[in-house]
């Protein structure tokens, strides 16, 4: 098996929380634009980055944030600038001088920007820091919800989202540094990407395999998934 999976409790001001821990080598990371749920999919891994959401259609819109594979020629299977231009955190994959693929986070507002600090990018996953100018009414701070983030530790990118159904496991954005810190790993190295509804992990097919938000129903522009399994 190319992933590990645990969970991990935390506390916030005495309340336990829940999230899950999925890792796996940079090399076997992949971001897809998907347009359908994760249950529609036959990938393990995560909900992508933030996008459009239509609540009226319970469909996806585009993605607001990068969403990049070097494989992918077709424009539609990229989203290579950040939707509003502005310059945010991202979590990249890049090929160094050695060979090897390594992940490391990258401020940057379109694949131009990223290239100009690494040259041999593998992929892009958009997602925001978490600083709070990084949010507004449409993405709350320090509101509780489902959470989804994404960093690394090493060579390994780990995925984490936060427990659906555990008692007060829906959380802030500064409650994930408390999660991050917990599982053992640096928060400077994370990003956060999409949350709510959307935050989800598949280890596999059937319920019992979802993880976070919800059962994997709802329409996503993107994932990251693993090549490998």
């Amino acid at each position: 098996m190319s992933y590990t999976y645990r969970s991990v409790t935390f506390y916030v001001n005495g309340d336990e929380r829940r999230v899950h821990v999925l890792e796996t080598p940079a090399s076997n990371v992949r971001p897809r634009i998907i347009n359908k749920s994760l249950a529609e999919t036959s990938q393990v891994g995560v909900n992508g980055t933030f996008y459009d959401y239509d609540a009226f259609t319970d469909t996806a819109g585009e993605s607001l944030g990068m969403i990049y594979w070097h494989y992918d020629n077709n424009p539609s299977d990229r989203q290579t600038e950040n939707e509003d231009s502005q310059i945010r955190k991202n979590l990249i994959t890049y090929e160094n001088s050695y060979g090897n693929v390594v992940p490391v986070t990258v401020n940057a507002a379109d694949l131009e920007g990223v290239r100009d600090s690494y040259s041999n990018v593998h992929a892009i996953i958009g997602g925001r820091s978490f600083q709070s100018s990084n949010y507004d009414n449409n993405l709350p701070y320090g509101a509780r919800d489902h959470r989804t983030v994404i960093g690394y530790s090493g060579n390994i990118v780990i995925m984490m989202v936060t427990e659906a159904d555990f008692p007060n496991s829906t959380s802030t954005v500064p409650d994930m540094l408390e999660a991050i810190e917990a599982a053992g790993y640096n928060a400077s190295n994370f990003v956060m990407i999409d949350g709510g509804s959307s935050s989800n992990m598949r280890l596999g097919a059937g319920p019992d395999n979802f993880y976070g938000g919800g059962t994997g129903s709802r329409e996503l522009a993107s994932m990251v998934s693993l090549i490998d399994v």
